[in-house]
């Protein structure tokens, strides 16, 4: 334990003091001069064997005080906040210490912005879940997966080019009058509907027949990954081959068979399962995220850049550890990924603003309704804890308090009834049309 005193420079900044009593002073120099010993050679003694004045008179005395000054701040610092609850964001600002000297109290400042608490502009929590069983609606639409799937292609020679048919074409193109790389296309089957082309671009294929040749003209819209040929005009002579229309199969066992199952019954059965399973393992969880969501769209406040950088750096910690223990390394991932790392990086920082809003809205709800981690609550954190680290409960509890996570635990705790509390009094609607 630690002497300490908080002082509110500003709104979000506090002044932290810490005194730490002579004995522990004496013991981190003592530690001090027997790591240094270990670490710098004396010409005639063996590494750790050198006496104190040798390594004085080597180092100099004020060299070895500032190193046990240091890793007195260091021991200290967090168990500091935690002994005063206070819960900080961004970089801590020390001021110059005093000397450090045996026999005597040690004694350190340093400045830290607050995390912000804040209000919520309601407590009323509405969402939509699907059915917790499955229902035939997710079923039949399962099946139409399957049968867009395995759908054929047949041709059609009686009539002219319709929404959503694929047509076989080609075409030579230019743009602002000007050939350009891939400006021509022989025989390729393209599909209507789907978004591929621009609208004038399919606008011209309808109505057209076989034999027939068509021609698209518009400008280039600016979507931000094009804008070399934004606003430039692209013109299209496009022949038409073929019309082909898509058949779906018809529902029944032979479809069943064609997908892998033995009949049709056979087929709604293992869906039926296959989905129960997934909600089984997700229902609750995707709940969960619905409810804190709503909550955090009610927070009144916006969540600080240092604290999702915070988040953000923590995240990223832990993923690339996850990717160490896999035997994955980074660049592999993203090939895998099919991003970069500058997707990579911008979809974290989404990440983390989500997560530590989804934080402070849990902690706003948890400071309304009055929930707080009571003895009993952190006792059975400690049993979870030590069980899922292999150690005692005691252990566990010295670690907490040696790193000073006492804070972040409770406020864990409080999140936790949060949430139980967002589970118990939201009003959720099961809707069959809510995915």
């Amino acid at each position: 334990m630690v002497k300490t005193n908080v002082e509110t420079v500003e709104d979000s900044r506090t002044k932290l003091t810490v005194t730490v009593e002579a004995g522990k002073v004496d013991e981190a120099i003592k530690a001090a001069f027997k790591k240094l010993a270990k670490e710098v050679r004396i010409p005639g003694f063996r590494p750790g064997k050198a006496p104190r004045k040798m390594l004085e008179q080597a180092l100099g005395s004020d060299y070895v005080l500032s190193q046990a000054a240091e890793d007195l701040i260091n021991d200290t610092y967090a168990l500091a906040l935690d002994q005063e609850g206070l819960r900080v964001m961004g970089e801590a600002k020390f001021e110059d210490p005093e000397d450090l000297a045996e026999g005597k109290d040690f004694t350190y400042s340093v400045v830290v912005d607050t995390r912000p608490t804040f209000g919520l502009s309601s407590t009323d929590i509405e969402i939509k879940m699907p059915p917790r069983e499955t229902t035939e609606a997710e079923i039949n639409a399962q099946i139409e997966d399957s049968r867009e799937r395995l759908a054929g292609l047949e041709p059609v020679e009686d009539r002219a080019v319709e929404a959503d048919d694929f047509v076989m074409i080609s075409f030579t193109s230019t743009l602002d009058g000007e050939d350009y790389e891939g400006s021509s296309i022989d025989k390729y089957m393209y599909e209507l509907g789907r978004g591929y082309m621009p609208q004038e671009f399919e606008e011209a294929l309808i109505g057209a027949n076989p034999g027939e040749q068509v021609v698209a003209e518009f400008a280039v819209e600016d979507t931000g990954a094009n804008t070399e040929y934004a606003g430039k005009t692209l013109h299209f002579d496009i022949d038409v081959h073929e019309i082909k229309k898509k058949v779906l199969p018809e529902v029944n066992d032979d479809f069943a068979v064609s997908a892998g199952f033995e009949n049709l019954e056979d087929m709604r059965k293992e869906i039926k399962e296959y989905i129960e399973s997934q909600k089984q393992q997700s229902y609750d969880r995707v709940m969960d995220e619905r409810l804190v969501s709503e909550l955090a769209d009610k927070l009144e406040g916006e969540a600080p850049e240092a604290l999702v950088e915070s988040r953000k750096a923590s995240m990223k910690r832990e993923f690339e550890n996850m990717l160490k223990e896999r035997d994955i390394e980074f660049d592999q991932y993203l090939a895998m990924s099919q991003i970069d790392a500058e997707q990579y990086d911008a979809d974290l920082s989404t990440q983390a603003h989500i997560a530590t809003t989804n934080d402070l809205a849990l902690e706003a709800l948890a400071a309304a309704q009055k929930l707080e981690a009571t003895e009993d609550d952190i006792a059975a954190e400690f049993v979870e804890i030590a069980d899922a680290l292999k150690m005692s409960v005691e252990a566990a509890r010295a670690k907490w308090q040696e790193f000073g996570l006492n804070t972040s635990l409770k406020d864990e705790v409080a999140r936790k009834k949060a949430l139980a509390w967002l589970r118990e009094n939201a009003k959720v609607t099961i809707d069959e049309e809510a995915m």
